[in-house]
């Protein structure tokens, strides 16, 4: 079961990781797809119970390449028409393991106009991005 906080956050559990809606306004930001055709699946249910449609998504932020995060994301492209974001040291990994590109490559400090604009934090951690 999805849990939405007050800034219109909401947080999808997936198979051992998260996955995150950002609700502003009209348009729909996710953060991360998890691991498989599963979860993407559980991310459409949790869409769909907030009245939205699949297409509100405008972007899906990748936030590194390893498979539980990138698992879903060619099942979510085909049902949803958003841009892929990634930062740009993860972008290339990420086509290679899924086949989609990337169209916008983030840096730190960046500000996105979604939310009232939302600020790209590079936290490198287990993979270069």
């Amino acid at each position: 079961m999805s849990r939405c906080f007050d800034d219109g956050v909401q947080v999808i559990p997936l198979t051992g990781v998260k996955a995150f809606l950002l609700a502003c306004n009209d348009s729909l930001v996710l953060v991360d797809t998890g691991r498989s055709e599963e979860d993407a699946n559980i991310i459409l249910r949790c869409i769909k119970k907030l009245n939205k449609s699949p297409k509100d998504i405008e972007l899906c932020v990748i936030t590194h390449q390893h498979r539980d995060h990138i698992g879903g994301l060619s099942k979510l492209k085909e049902e949803c028409d958003f841009k892929v974001a990634s930062h740009k040291e993860e972008s290339k990994a990420i086509e290679e393991r899924t086949g989609i590109a990337v169209d916008l490559e983030l840096e730190d400090g960046q500000v996105l106009p979604y939310c009232g604009g939302t600020v790209i934090v590079h936290v490198p951690g287990h993979t270069a991005g």
